[in-house]
């Protein structure tokens, strides 16, 4: 292949790779604020003094923010790009600006998964060992309170004190009203679901405005407590496999352009000096 044919080569897929970059840059906008979205509208975090809820709240904003910035400068790049790409005999330097932008986001779109990926390994230590703890914590059963119902032979399953529990599970009131309140703001019931409480489930795994006594499994909610932060967990880590994938993306849209760039300046009147017979007609179509 030619000298001329190659940079025909290269100037197609350039239109190809701006192309892609542009998807890149909207799928990063669109990911970012979805992440935000299922983070800030569930109340995963459980009510617990030692856990860090405001350094918490102002790394998914910055998360955010820092990603929606870095997918706009990638429209903006990818935008400027099939403009060089189309005009690149007139504007060769709108070509060099474009590649050495992508030069630029390579490196930040990696970071950008990198930061991500010690994100999830964070809120696993700082939400779900906390969410665990808790609800292993309520859902025990105090083997001496079981005893009594064995020597007088009552049924426990139906001793349920005034907060809606069940008096042989342990957990402090504390514990209690800590699941209480993640049950009704979340709309979930048990960290895995229904059948994660041993006997009776809590009162707060119904509505509100529930008016019986006890709940039930044919009233209680369905989702499991884990099941927002699962959704979450799972926006973050697609979000950080498409960062390093449009990262690889963004090094060979830069290479593309730049070398383009390079042969426009070295060949400025389009004269490849190539061996092929019909080059100079090639070359003045370029």
């Amino acid at each position: 292949m030619n000298t001329a044919a190659f940079a025909h080569l290269l100037r197609h897929l350039l239109f190809l790779f701006f192309m892609l970059k542009l998807m890149n840059g909207i799928i990063m906008i669109i990911m970012s604020e979805n992440c935000k979205r299922i983070f800030d509208s569930n109340e995963m975090l459980p009510i617990n003094t030692l856990a860090p809820r405001h350094a918490i709240y102002i790394t998914i904003d910055f998360m955010s923010s820092f990603i929606n910035g870095l997918g706009f400068v990638i429209i903006v790049a990818s935008l400027i790009g099939f403009v060089a790409a189309t005009y690149l005999y007139k504007y060769p330097l709108l070509n060099f600006s474009a590649g050495m932008v992508f030069l630029c986001t390579t490196p930040m779109e990696f970071a950008s998964g990198l930061m991500l990926s010690n994100m999830v390994s964070s809120f696993r230590t700082i939400i779900r060992k906390k969410m665990d703890e808790l609800f292993d914590t309520s859902n025990n059963i105090d083997p001496e309170r079981l005893k009594e119902y064995a020597v007088n032979g009552d049924s426990f399953s139906a001793d349920v004190s005034l907060d809606g529990w069940n008096m042989v599970y342990e957990g402090s009131k504390f514990n209690h009203a800590n699941v209480d309140y993640m049950h009704w703001n979340l709309g979930c019931c048990g960290l895995t679901g229904r059948q994660y409480w041993v006997t009776t489930i809590p009162r707060s795994c119904c509505s509100q405005n529930f008016q019986g006594y006890k709940c039930t499994l044919s009233v209680a909610h369905s989702n499991s407590c884990l099941y927002y932060y699962d959704s979450f967990k799972q926006c973050l880590n697609t979000l950080r496999i498409e960062c390093f994938c449009f990262a690889i993306l963004s090094l060979f849209t830069a290479l593309d352009a730049l070398y383009l760039a390079y042969l426009r300046v070295r060949y400025p009147t389009g004269n490849y000096n190539t061996d092929s017979s019909d080059s100079s007609e090639e070359d003045e179509e370029y």
